[in-house]
């Protein structure tokens, strides 16, 4: 049940390829990938995950579109810095600082999760960046209702239990939570998301966040004016953002739970590419 960190180093060599870049964000060694051409696209993964969410669409969206997508810091192949203090808005900052190392512009920010509260605070903050906006099941923290796990890190005895936890049990277990259908709960994705979770400093950068108080910023969601696809998965229950997004063009999945771009792969990059190109 119990398992201690993985090395950093050890973890980026197994896991990182030749797609693979590294930038130096605020002491951070962030890993990013970039690839194919034109108009930008950047995509923002889940709290607690890593780019890899984004293959399967980052792969069919590169034929027509630069994309971009980046491991939040202490998450994924990205270093920890126990300086990142967790906030959301230390997160916002993070984006825009690797937007403006990399010069992007006019382009479309795409999130999951945790991932789409910051695509739409960015959007907020800075419009005249993004062109159009797909959250995909976005979480409303004025009524969200966390994973009992989520909740334990909050406490002291939690913390410690999950600062060293992260066996194939409860990795196993964590998953089928998160997927609709129980064949994506595979040995390939759970060694990878396991060897992810004990890198060194995952899992304090999770604790951090889920710690954190983050600024509510919910008033400005309705004032949005970028373009907006809300794709939404009708097994999470009713998402609130739907009603504080009226001007957002919504799609709602079924049989799929937190990532619709893994489970529902090929209806998700077709909605998604179609919304692009109108």
């Amino acid at each position: 049940m119990f398992k201690k960190d993985l090395p950093f180093e050890a973890v980026k060599t197994e896991f990182a390829d030749e797609q693979s870049k590294f930038i130096q964000i605020d002491g951070v060694e962030a890993h990013y990938k970039d690839e194919g051409e034109g108009k930008p696209i950047l995509l923002l993964h889940d709290l607690n995950t890593s780019l890899n969410e984004w293959n399967d669409l980052a792969n069919h969206l590169r034929e027509d579109f630069r994309v971009l997508r980046i491991d939040f810091p202490g998450f994924g192949l990205s270093s920890y810095n126990k300086n990142f203090d967790g906030k959301l808005d230390s997160f916002i900052y993070f984006i825009k600082k690797f937007i403006s190392a990399l010069r992007l512009d006019n382009m479309a920010v795409i999130g999951v999760g945790w991932g789409a509260d910051i695509a739409w605070h960015y959007a907020t903050l800075s419009p005249y960046l993004v062109e159009k906006l797909i959250l995909i099941n976005p979480t409303d923290h004025t009524s969200y209702h966390p994973f009992l796990y989520q909740k334990m890190s909050k406490h002291w005895l939690g913390s410690f239990f999950y600062r060293w936890s992260g066996s194939k049990r409860i990795v196993r277990k964590r998953l089928k939570k998160w997927f609709h259908q129980t064949s994506f709960v595979n040995d390939e994705r759970i060694g990878r998301y396991q060897s992810l979770l004990l890198k060194e400093g995952h899992r304090k950068s999770f604790m951090a966040a889920n710690k954190a108080k983050h600024r509510n910023r919910y008033d400005r969601l309705v004032k949005i004016e970028t373009p907006t696809l809300l794709i939404v998965s009708d097994e999470l229950g009713k998402n609130p953002i739907v009603k504080e997004l009226p001007k957002a063009q919504v799609l709602h999945y079924k049989k799929v739970k937190l990532y619709p771009m893994i489970e529902a792969s090929e209806q998700t990059n077709q909605d998604v590419l179609k919304f692009l190109k109108k």
